[in-house]
């Protein structure tokens, strides 16, 4: 069972992600300093805090979905990705990336291409150009 620090550092990890938020890393070092020396001498009790340190350090993306709800190709999408092991990478979708830019700010300017349901894949605070094709959106994601 994860410790509560281990899921306090997952939960903020994955917030400073979505949210941008770079003063809450800042936090995450201190925490891996602070246990350094209980999870150094004892790994195997502390899997679930070493995770949370992989996923600081492990290439992950921000999949941004922006298109209506109910959309076949939208919802197609989302049960394909639902369905791959993508342990570091944040799913995000709204209809709108107004909506969207409650909680990740950085959305605010998204928008659909011709009101089909487009795709945003970033990685490192940087996104590719959105893409409406399905096919080229799994070939992105899976196959780069």
């Amino acid at each position: 069972m994860p410790s509560g620090n281990s899921t306090a550092l997952h939960q903020l990890l994955k917030l400073s992600t979505m949210t941008g938020r770079q003063d809450w890393l800042k936090t995450l070092e201190q925490m891996f300093k602070a246990f350094y020396v209980d999870v150094s001498s004892y790994p195997s009790g502390h899997t679930a805090f070493l995770q949370g340190l992989l996923s600081q350090y492990a290439a992950k993306r921000e999949i941004i979905i922006l298109g209506k709800n109910g959309d076949p190709q939208k919802e197609q999408l989302l049960q394909v990705l639902q369905k791959r092991f993508v342990p570091f990478d944040i799913i995000l979708t709204a209809e709108t990336g107004k909506e969207l830019a409650k909680l990740a700010p950085f959305t605010k300017d998204y928008k659909t291409i011709d009101g089909k349901t487009t795709v945003y894949i970033c990685e490192n605070y940087s996104c590719r150009q959105p893409i409406t094709d399905i096919d080229e959106v799994m070939e992105q994601l899976f196959h780069n």
